[in-house]
């Protein structure tokens, strides 16, 4: 490993995953990993990490929306900036590494600049508050806000307790007009950098620790209302049903045989069930059910929406029911900037990995939202089995080491390039400053 002496990278990565098992006991849940957007448990959560940031020397804060951040002023009074970080909260029933492994990742490497390093541009580490997107159904509410792309209509909705998302910012001590004041300039935005295990089986089947994020597939998110009637189960004949359940039966099944042709590169999942009045005698008389459509190919993804919405339209209209077809949200596919993927394989071959892995990501991340308003880059780093979004989520001792080793590479490579500028070729123009 380059740059550093191996036994000091050892102790850092048994410190960072100290802090990572400290993280993961702060939980919602007693019985497992819980740690959804407004919580008590992000909360605790917030001031473990402010307190780690404020001990690493950055200027600390938590914003309106919720996200917390430290702060690395340049020494040469840039007005750029360039972010590391990556998400604090999680889906239900989670794994210790989706999220705070690059969050502390990103917040070690920063602490060690503060020791030793000259900065052209101002460094800010990000724990973003809510990627997941678990609680409103509505993902990368804090990346958002940092890209002024929050909208205002998210406001209004409500979780499963009908508490209200301005209703929890406003308890949680934000002020949901003030969300746009957070929000970051493009002239100012260098590009953004986040370490995130793989969740897939690539890096593990080929050996490798590490690798190059190359594209985000696209995403959309839907909530589905089927409505019918209720009656009694005894009584109401098989022909006369207007079974909200059964036409969501239906067309989950539907879903999930077209989008098992192999020919189409395309997921598609439904994930929440409501179903009401929910008890076992009489006939179901709506159903509410979520669908997450993704691709890395947005044409195919708007033909899928357009299929599924039609079958549901159909199936509606031959049980006689009626059907809300509601988009929550809606991403583009997502391109990594090509000019930090090659520092960022410049960064992997100083540290002695003979082979360079570039894969796409069929799941989201918040560099999403943040490519609205900067060139966004993301490292892969390999995880047992591709396990994710589960208890069972474990990466190597050796691959953190690896992980770490790449990152320390890829700031010096960015500093190096910010400190002579004109020994670079300007492509895409992040390198302008």
């Amino acid at each position: 490993m380059c740059g550093m002496p191996y036994k000091d990278l050892n102790e850092r990565t048994l410190h960072l995953i100290e802090k990572m098992e400290a993280l993961a006991l702060v939980s919602e849940d007693q019985t497992c990993l819980t740690r959804t957007y407004g919580s008590e448990a992000i909360k605790r959560a917030n001031n473990l990490v402010l307190k780690w940031m404020e001990k690493a020397g950055l200027e600390t804060r938590i914003d309106n929306i919720g996200n917390v951040r430290g702060r690395l002023e340049s020494t040469n009074f840039s007005d750029k900036t360039f972010i590391f970080g990556s998400h604090m909260d999680s889906v239900k029933n989670a794994g210790k590494y989706d999220g705070p492994l690059g969050l502390l990742m990103a917040l070690d490497v920063v602490a060690q600049l503060k020791q030793k390093d000259k900065l052209p541009f101002n460094i800010e580490v990000v724990g973003f508050c809510d990627e997941e997107g678990v609680r409103f159904t509505t993902t990368y509410l804090g990346s958002s806000a940092l890209s002024n792309t929050f909208e205002n209509e998210w406001l209004d909705r409500k979780d499963d307790l009908g508490i209200s998302l301005a209703e929890l910012i406003k308890k949680n001590g934000g002020d949901p007009t003030k969300i746009p004041n957070d929000a970051l300039h493009p002239d100012e935005c260098l590009g953004f950098y986040e370490v995130h295990i793989e969740q897939g089986p690539v890096l593990e089947k080929k050996e490798i620790p590490v690798g190059i994020v190359t594209s985000i597939a696209g995403q959309t998110r839907l909530e589905i209302h089927f409505k019918g009637k209720a009656g009694h189960a005894g009584t109401t004949p098989m022909s006369m049903r207007q079974d909200a359940l059964c036409a969501a039966a239906e067309f989950i099944s539907f879903i999930e045989l077209y989008s098992k042709d192999l020919t189409i590169p395309l997921v598609a999942t439904v994930g929440k069930l409501i179903t009401a009045p929910n008890v076992s005698n009489v006939i179901p008389e709506e159903v509410i059910c979520s669908l997450d459509v993704r691709s890395p190919k947005n044409e195919i993804m708007e033909n899928a929406l357009h299929d599924f919405e039609k079958t549901a339209t159909k199936i509606c209209e031959e049980r006689n029911l009626t059907l809300d077809w509601t988009v929550l949200q809606k991403n583009k596919p997502v391109y990594c900037d090509s000019d930090l993927c090659n520092l960022l394989e410049k960064a992997i071959s100083k540290t002695g990995i003979n082979q360079i892995i570039k894969l796409p990501s069929g799941a989201g991340h918040d560099a999403v939202a943040l490519s609205k308003i900067m060139p966004v880059s993301m490292l892969f780093v390999q995880c047992k089995e591709g396990i994710s979004h589960h208890p069972d989520e474990f990466v190597k001792f050796d691959n953190i080491l690896a992980a770490l080793s790449v990152s320390d590479n890829f700031v010096r490579e960015l500093i190096q390039v910010h400190q002579f500028p004109n020994k670079v070729e300007v492509k895409q123009g992040i390198f302008k400053i």
